[in-house]
């Protein structure tokens, strides 16, 4: 009995090292690597000034994009409005006006009085098609994203924002300077 006991213990630890070799001889690990590319820093460059110039009361002025007048009388050196955004390549971007005024406020001889202005806006870059954003107001947003037509704009790293614009004097609108900040925030999503 002992030595059949002997021999079950033999066998059993046998077994252990048989069992505990096999498990290791199993054992296999495989590594990948984590990565990420971090985006360009989102800006937004101020270009030029929305500028309507000079202005007859009574007489509604409206400046395109290229900052053409077509309504109003055209003096010299009106201007559309411009932004500049930098983003990273296939990034999605919202735009926002932080800050859009729908009076400008007079300043100097005119302190006190509002001058009615509305807006035009577009997205474009010089090797792609402008993408019109309507008619702005305040805190509007727009989302530049891999979808319908702002595709080529999700896929570019810098493009602008033109505003154009109305303003409408009363017939009765003192006379003097009047202007307002507005403000475009550019956000990652």
């Amino acid at each position: 009995m002992k030595t059949k006991m002997k021999m079950f213990a033999a066998i059993a630890l046998a077994m252990g090292f048989v069992s505990g070799a096999m498990a290791q001889g199993q054992s296999k690990a495989a590594t990948i690597v984590g990565k990420a590319i971090v985006s360009t820093q989102v800006e937004v460059t101020a270009g030029t000034p929305l500028d309507f110039k000079n202005v007859a009361p009574g007489v509604t002025k409206t400046i395109i994009f290229n900052g053409s007048v077509t309504a109003g009388t055209a003096t010299t050196g009106e201007t559309a409005g411009h932004f500049f955004i930098t983003k990273g390549v296939n990034t999605k971007v919202t735009l926002n006006f932080t800050a859009l005024p729908n009076k400008l406020v007079g300043i100097n001889d005119a302190a006190g009085e509002f001058l009615d202005i509305t807006y035009t806006a577009q997205i474009y870059k010089s090797t792609l098609t402008a993408y019109s954003l309507g008619t702005p107001t305040a805190a509007s947003s727009f989302s530049i994203e891999n979808s319908g037509s702002t595709a080529p704009y999700y896929a570019t790293d810098v493009f602008q924002l033109d505003l154009g614009g109305s303003v409408s004097p009363l017939s009765t609108q003192l006379a003097g300077d009047y202007q307002s900040d507005i403000t475009l925030t550019a956000t990652y999503n």
